[in-house]
């Protein structure tokens, strides 16, 4: 009544890797710069996303909708690796207190410590495509974007998932590779 017996041949760990890196490519579609739309669409009102953390005045003032519009209006970023200054310097941002908060440093270090595998292991594992040097990743990356990556990662095997699936070629009709 409500509850299972124990079973102990079901496998009970998760899948990890979605929701703590791959999921988290909206990170990379978000702007820094937000409309509020009113309802005759004549009122046209803006807002910067570092000024609006925590911040529900908008809301309170009954602002919810014209906002939800203003979001329809204009599309999101293209996923890419640059995320925008307002969730790589201003995350949580308190004047009292400033400091930086990297949102994408946060989503690489998150995938870390639960253990996801890097970015050539997904690639083998969503391809069949086995990475085995710099070169090889030019089939997903383009080659200025590989490039970066060596300035960062001393070997191909250790790039992170996030950053990786933001570099990689988008498929045909996509946004993501």
């Amino acid at each position: 009544k409500g509850f299972t017996k124990y079973n102990p041949h079901v496998e009970p760990s998760s899948f990890q890797a979605p929701g703590v890196a791959a999921l988290r490519i909206g990170h990379s579609q978000t702007r820094s710069q937000y409309r509020v739309i009113s309802e005759d669409q004549g009122l046209v009102t803006r807002f910067r996303l570092k000024d609006r953390f925590f911040n529900m005045i908008d809301v309170w003032q009954g602002q919810a909708t014209p906002i939800v519009r203003g979001l329809m209006v204009d599309p999101s970023k293209n996923v890419d690796p640059y995320g925008v200054s307002d969730l790589k310097d201003f995350l949580f941002f308190n004047p009292q207190q400033p400091q930086v908060i990297d949102l994408f440093s946060i989503n690489i270090n998150r995938a870390r410590d639960h253990g996801v595998p890097s970015y050539v292991n997904y690639v083998q594992y969503c391809s069949g495509v086995e990475i085995h040097s710099w070169k090889d990743l030019n089939r997903f990356i383009p080659a200025s974007k590989v490039r970066s990556l060596r300035k960062v990662y001393r070997h191909w095997r250790d790039i992170d998932l996030f950053p990786g699936g933001l570099m990689e070629f988008h498929l045909k009709g996509a946004k993501v590779g």
